[in-house]
């Protein structure tokens, strides 16, 4: 039998490949879901009509959801904070950092956003792996994910892996101003920018009589629908194999290796009594907290400070020079909608990886108190142009964090985020170099409005038992085995030498569908 801990990005990525060779998986999770009654609601608009759907129902959905000028302090799905929800035997300790771990079922891939690029050769410069190494395993994880891409411009630095789907329709705000790009496409590739739409893990058209993407403008609530990939989807074809099994309501503590292979401690959630599991092998696959908890409360290696690498998260409006009328009440969806990557080593060495997004009601829940009866006219004025970017910097200039475990049964693990200088430099010139170029993008950013998140905002955290050719103390082999281990493999972003700015997921599924393919 094989263990995997966790049924996020990576879990799912290793079960499919372990299933798909023939061997018997055994998955434990905490498994923590949406409220029954929430997802009562969810049941009963996705059996409708958008045209249909009771708007009563459709603002539980959007309940809690808090919107401020520098992003949305916490994201909820349906509501609901399930996906954060956490227990007693994992105290997590933050200090100057934004960080969350999630026991729930698909971790927290539930709030996420669906963007998914590859990496580039230029940006895993130091991993024991190549991009070649990658390929095939972008692949055969794009043929589960279901994808919205297409090839574009972008298709020049990043393959797509994947035979053209059905792209999204973008939404009008958005359209206007990738045209405006490619207008100005040569000029704009001399001063180091490539661009394109968007990639989604997104499912566009009808799939097993599910209904196809309506529009609704729900995304960053959560789709009724459920267009948004999520391991979830994965979990249930895996679970029509008689090879795989899943165990949800369980906490795992610690993992030792005997002669006969791996041991597993664990807790019931339900009532704290204690389990153990045995196998050959154990894929630990928890996301990158609750990963380097496991590893090391099982190693003993408490009151030891371990750095975890950070992608940059940071956020940038730009006014675009005409407005779009109507963005309002227009049928679109409200993620990603163009990717912009920056090549310019006066910013960075590497690569900085841009998302715009458009209109979404979000803006006018966080304008109208301040706008009241005037909110129309502003959001003709200022909706209409309004473009938010979400951007990303390589680790190599991000901040970083330090995380030491406590010593005890509950020990805390405390997470402290160490800013880095060179971040802020950075994002000064991306918005510098935006303004330069403001004539051929058709907008300009909103001077001293871009915000920098907390080291760890933004999910692009990895590398606390980074991957080496020959690992030492607290690193891992190239197939993820943390040192003095032979039989257990770590494959989620904990094992990665460095953050790329490109979006983390794609990577991270590919990377562990690899190291089980090879093991």
């Amino acid at each position: 039998m094989i263990y995997i801990v966790g049924s996020g990005a990576a879990g799912v990525s290793a079960a499919f490949g372990l299933v798909e060779k023939g061997f018997e998986v055994t998955m434990l999770d905490a498994g923590f879901e949406l409220e029954p009654e929430r997802a009562e609601i969810v049941q009963q608009l996705s059996s409708l009509d958008k045209e249909r759907w009771d708007e009563g129902l459709v603002r539980r959905l959007k309940e809690n959801m808090s919107p401020k000028i520098g992003g949305i302090a916490k994201k909820y799905v349906f509501g609901s904070d399930f996906p954060y929800r956490q227990t007693e035997y994992h105290p997590l300790v933050l200090k100057n950092a934004k960080v969350y771990l999630s026991l729930a079922k698909g971790g927290l891939l539930n709030t996420w956003g669906a963007s998914i690029l590859p990496c580039r050769q230029e940006d895993i410069e130091g991993w024991p792996i190549t991009i070649k190494d990658l390929e095939p395993h972008y692949k055969a994880v794009l043929s589960f994910m279901g994808n919205a891409i297409t090839k574009d411009s972008l298709n020049d630095i990043f393959p797509t892996y994947t035979e053209d789907s059905q792209p999204f329709f973008m939404a009008r705000q958005a359209s206007s101003f990738l045209q405006n790009l490619e207008k100005n496409k040569d000029i704009l590739k001399r001063e180091g920018f490539f661009f394109g739409r968007s990639r989604l893990a997104m499912r566009v058209g009808s799939e097993e009589k599910k209904r196809e993407c309506a529009y609704c403008g729900l995304c960053l609530y959560g789709c009724p629908y459920d267009c948004i990939y999520l391991p979830q989807h994965t979990l249930k074809k895996l679970s029509e194999n008689k090879n795989f099994h899943y165990i949800k309501g369980v906490f795992v503590e610690r993992i030792y290796e005997n002669s006969r292979g791996v041991k597993i401690e664990a807790r019931v959630l339900a009532d704290s009594s204690r389990l153990e599991f045995s196998g050959l092998f154990c894929i630990l696959a928890a996301g990158v907290i609750s990963s380097t908890r496991i590893l090391l409360q099982s190693i003993e290696a408490f009151d030891h400070y371990l750095n975890l690498k950070h992608s940059e998260y940071f956020i940038m409006p730009l006014l675009a020079y005409v407005k779009t009328k109507g963005v309002t009440k227009e049928e679109l969806h409200t993620l990603a909608q163009v990717y912009i990557e920056i090549m310019d080593e006066s910013i960075s060495k590497n690569m900085v990886h841009l998302q715009a997004y458009g209109y979404n009601d979000l803006y006018l829940q966080l304008f109208k108190p301040l706008f009241g009866p005037f909110t129309p006219i502003f959001a003709n004025e200022i909706l209409s142009r309004l473009l938010i970017i979400q951007g990303y910097l390589h680790s190599d200039i991000s901040s970083f964090l330090k995380v030491r475990l406590e010593k005890g049964d509950n020990g805390r693990l405390l997470v402290e985020g160490i800013e880095n200088p060179e971040a802020k430099k950075a994002v000064k010139k991306v918005a510098k170099k935006l303004f330069m170029n403001k004539k051929y993008f058709k907008a300009i950013p909103i001077p001293k409005m871009w915000k920098i998140g907390l080291p760890g905002d933004g999910n692009h955290s990895g590398g606390s038992f980074p991957m080496k050719e020959k690992p030492k103390e607290f690193e891992s082999d190239k197939f993820g085995r943390p040192y003095g281990f032979e039989r257990v493999h770590i494959v989620d972003s904990s094992i990665f030498p460095s953050i790329p700015a490109t979006t983390i997921t794609l990577t991270i599924m590919a990377n562990a569908h690899r190291i089980v393919s090879e093991i």
